[in-house]
C-alpha cells in the first residue's frame, strides 16, 4: 500500500521559498556589481599594463634623450643601470591604480595580490643584464665619504643567494658596507655589512658593523664601497602561467624563456602580444633603446641599440573585484538575511499563527480561539478566517445547546411519570414539616396560648412560608430546566474572572469563620456560556463550600482550560463523604443526615447540575486528601 505523502508545513515551506528567491536576487545583484567593478578594473589595468610593458615610456622620456651622456665619460659609472632599475621599480608601483578613476576602496591595492610583473634587460648581443631581486645604490669610497658620490651599482641578490629572511639591514637610513669587485655596473659582493647603530655619525670609522652575507670564496682583488641609502626590490614570481598553449613556472620564466628562444636581437624588432579578458590580462612585449645622436630621428632603426627591455604583466580583474568587494558581499548578505527574517516574522504573525490557532481550535472540538490580530493590519485574510471561525463556532455552540435541550426534553418525557410520582412524594415530604409548624403556631395564636410569644409565633410562620415559597420557585425552575424549556444565551466570558468575583464577595463571611481561600486561576480562561446561569452554578458551589467548611479550615479554588474545555473546581476542608452521599448528592431534595438541620431546600446542586448539562457539560464530586472537591467542565 502506497504511503500518503504528508504536505509540508506552511511556515518552513514559505521560509525556504522566500530565502531561495531573495538569495537568487542577491546573487544576481552581486554578480552584476562584481562584473561592473571588474570591467572598470580591467580597463584601468589594460591601460597601465601597456605602459608598464613599454616602461620604458617614463625611462625614454626622462633618460633616452640623454643616452649619449650616459655612454660618455662624463656620466658616473653605472648611472644608466641605476636609473634603469629605479625607473623599473617606479613602473611596478604605477600599476597600483593610485591615479585611477576608482573609489578609495579599490586604490593602491592591485600589486602583490592579483597582479604580477616580470622584466628583463639584455645587451644587443642577447646577454642578460638583469632580471630578479636587486639592491641598487649610489656608492662612495672611504676617502670620499660624505663629500661626493663615486658611482652607482647594483647587486643581483638571486645570483649570490641573498634573501629577505633577515630584515634588519632593510631600513632605509642604514649605512651599508660592501666588499667585492665590479663587473660593469654589477657589484659582486664577497661580504656585506650594515651599521647597527644607524646613521648617527658622519665618519665611516668607529661604526659598529654587522655582517649579514659572506661568499664562500674571496676574490683575488677587491674594493670596499659604502652606501648611505639603497633601493631594495624583491621580485614576486607568482604562480604558473599559461601562454599560447604552454605552461611556464612563473611570469619571469615566461619572459626569459620566450626571449631567449627567439632571435629578436639580430633583427632589432619590437614585438607585443596581448591576451585580455575579465578573468585574466596577459600583456607581453619588448622595447629597444637606441643611442640617439644629433641629426638622427628618434624612431630611426638605424641608430645603434643600447639595450633591450622585455616585460610582461599578468592580472586577474575578476579576482581583484571579488577580493575588494568582500565587505559589500558580507554586509548585503547580512541585510538580506535580516530582511528575509522580518518578512517571515510578518507572515508568521499575520498569517500562519492565526491559521495555526484556528486549526488548533478545530482539533479541540471548535473551542473558543482568541486570534490576536492587529486591527490596523492590511492583511485581510486572517481577519476573514477569524470572523468565519467565530460564526461557525457560535452556530455549533448554539446547535450543541439546542441538542442538549432537546435531549433533556426527551429524557424528561420518558421519565415524566416516574418523576411526577417521585416529585409528588418529595413535595409532600418536604412540605409536610413546614406546614405542620405553621398549623401548630397558627392554632396557638387562635387559642390565645402564650400571648406574650405572639410576635415570635408570627415570625416563625412568616419564615416557614418564605421557605416554602423559595422551595416552590426552585422546584418550578428545576422542572423547566429538566424539561428543556430554558434557552441559554450565548456570551463570551472569562471563567477565572467570574470565579474570582464570586469568592471575593464571600471573603467577609469566610473571615468570620477564620477560613483561608487560595486561588489557582488560569490567567485567561475564555469560554462560551450563559454568563448569568454560570454565575448561579459558581455561587451554589461556593456557598456550599463556605457552609460546610469547619472554622479555621481552608478553601482551594481552581480553573483550567484544555483542548477547548473549561473546568472549575472548589475544594474545601471536610470529612470524607460516604459512598451513598457521593452517589446521591446531585439528586433533588437529597441531604446528608448531618445536613438535615440546615435550612436548605436540597435543590441547589440538582439545579446546578441541570444548568451544566444544558451547556453540554458535566459535574463531579470526589473525596480528596484535604476534604471534598466539587467541579464542573463545560
Amino acid at each position: 500500500m502506497r504511503k500518503e505523502k504528508r504536505p509540508a508545513k506552511t511556515l518552513p515551506a514559505l521560509a525556504l521559498r522566500i530565502f531561495a528567491a531573495l538569495f537568487a536576487i542577491w546573487l544576481l545583484c552581486m554578480t552584476a556589481i562584481t562584473i561592473i567593478v571588474a570591467q572598470y578594473i580591467y580597463t584601468d589595468l589594460v591601460y597601465k599594463s601597456n605602459d608598464y610593458v613599454y616602461c620604458t615610456y617614463n625611462w625614454r622620456g626622462r633618460i633616452a634623450e640623454n643616452i649619449k651622456w650616459y655612454l660618455s665619460e662624463e656620466a658616473p659609472p653605472g648611472k644608466m643601470e641605476y636609473d634603469m632599475l629605479i625607473d623599473m621599480d617606479f613602473q611596478v608601483h604605477y600599476l597600483s591604480a593610485q591615479n585611477g578613476n576608482f573609489p578609495s576602496l579599490l586604490r593602491n591595492r592591485y600589486v602583490g595580490k592579483h597582479v604580477k610583473t616580470a622584466i628583463a634587460y639584455y645587451r644587443p648581443g642577447g646577454e642578460m643584464i638583469y632580471s630578479g631581486n636587486y639592491i641598487c645604490f649610489p656608492y662612495s669610497y672611504e676617502h670620499s665619504w660624505g663629500e661626493n658620490i663615486d658611482g652607482y651599482a647594483y647587486i643581483n641578490m638571486e645570483r649570490w643567494g641573498i634573501t629577505s629572511d633577515s630584515t634588519e639591514w632593510l631600513e632605509s637610513d642604514t649605512v651599508m658596507k660592501f666588499t667585492g669587485y665590479f663587473e660593469g655596473a654589477e657589484f659582486i659582493p664577497y661580504t656585506a655589512e650594515y651599521d647597527a647603530d644607524g646613521n648617527r655619525v658622519s665618519s665611516i670609522r668607529g661604526r659598529k658593523w654587522v655582517q649579514f652575507y659572506q661568499a664562500e670564496e674571496s676574490p683575488e682583488e677587491s674594493v670596499t664601497v659604502y652606501a648611505e641609502f639603497s633601493e631594495i626590490h624583491f621580485y614576486d614570481e607568482g604562480d604558473k602561467v599559461k601562454y599560447r598553449g604552454g605552461y611556464f613556472e612563473s611570469l619571469r620564466d615566461l619572459v626569459i624563456t620566450t626571449t631567449e628562444n627567439k632571435d629578436y636581437y639580430s633583427s632589432g624588432g619590437v614585438f607585443g602580444d596581448r591576451e585580455c579578458s575579465l578573468r585574466r590580462i596577459l600583456i607581453f612585449g619588448e622595447q629597444t633603446f637606441r643611442n640617439i645622436i644629433e641629426g638622427v630621428n628618434y624612431g630611426d632603426r638605424g641608430a645603434p641599440v643600447v639595450l633591450y627591455c622585455t616585460a610582461a604583466v599578468v592580472a586577474y580583474p575578476l579576482r581583484i573585484a571579488i577580493d575588494e568587494l568582500w565587505f559589500v558581499y558580507v554586509s548585503t548578505f547580512v541585510a538580506y538575511v535580516m530582511f528575509a527574517l522580518l518578512v517571515l516574522r510578518s507572515i508568521r504573525k499575520n498569517l500562519t499563527l492565526p491559521m495555526k490557532l484556528v486549526c488548533a481550535g478545530v482539533n479541540d472540538g471548535w473551542g473558543y480561539v482568541n486570534v490576536a490580530l492587529d486591527e490596523n493590519s492590511m492583511w485581510r485574510e486572517p481577519h476573514e478566517i477569524a470572523r468565519h471561525y467565530r460564526e461557525i463556532e457560535d452556530k455549533l455552540q448554539a446547535d450543541k445547546n439546542e441538542i442538549a435541550r432537546l435531549t433533556a426534553a426527551l429524557e424528561y418525557s420518558k421519565e415524566a411519570e416516574e418523576q411526577r410520582q417521585q416529585l409528588s412524594s418529595n413535595i409532600a415530604h418536604e412540605l409536610k414539616t413546614p406546614l405542620a409548624v405553621i398549623r401548630s403556631y397558627a392554632e396557638g395564636l387562635q387559642e390565645h396560648i402564650a400571648e406574650d410569644k405572639r410576635d415570635k409565633y408570627l415570625e416563625v410562620i412568616v419564615s416557614e412560608t418564605e421557605r416554602m415559597d423559595e422551595m416552590v420557585l426552585e422546584m418550578l425552575e428545576l422542572s423547566r430546566l429538566e424539561a428543556g424549556r430554558v434557552k441559554l444565551s450565548r456570551d463570551i466570558c472569562d471563567l477565572s474572572v467570574l470565579v474570582r468575583g464570586v469568592f471575593e464577595k464571600l471573603e467577609p463571611a469566610a473571615a468570620a469563620k477564620d477560613l483561608t481561600i487560595s486561588y489557582e486561576l488560569r490567567e485567561s480562561c475564555i469560554m462560551s456560556a450563559d454568563e448569568a446561569r454560570l454565575l448561579q452554578v459558581i455561587e451554589n458551589f461556593a456557598s456550599n463550600a463556605l457552609r460546610y467548611t469547619p472554622t479555621g479550615g481552608g478553601i482551594w479554588v481552581r480553573t483550567s482550560y484544555e483542548r477547548g474545555y473549561a473546568t472549575f473546581a472548589v475544594e474545601n476542608t471536610s470529612p470524607p463523604l460516604s459512598d451513598e452521599v457521593l452517589a446521591n448528592v446531585w439528586e433533588r431534595f437529597y441531604r446528608a443526615e448531618e445536613a438535615r438541620s440546615e435550612k436548605s431546600s436540597g435543590l441547589g446542586l440538582a439545579i446546578a447540575k441541570s444548568i451544566v448539562e444544558l451547556h453540554s457539560g458535566s459535574c463531579s464530586v470526589r473525596n480528596t486528601e484535604k476534604g471534598v472537591e466539587f467541579s464542573f467542565t463545560i
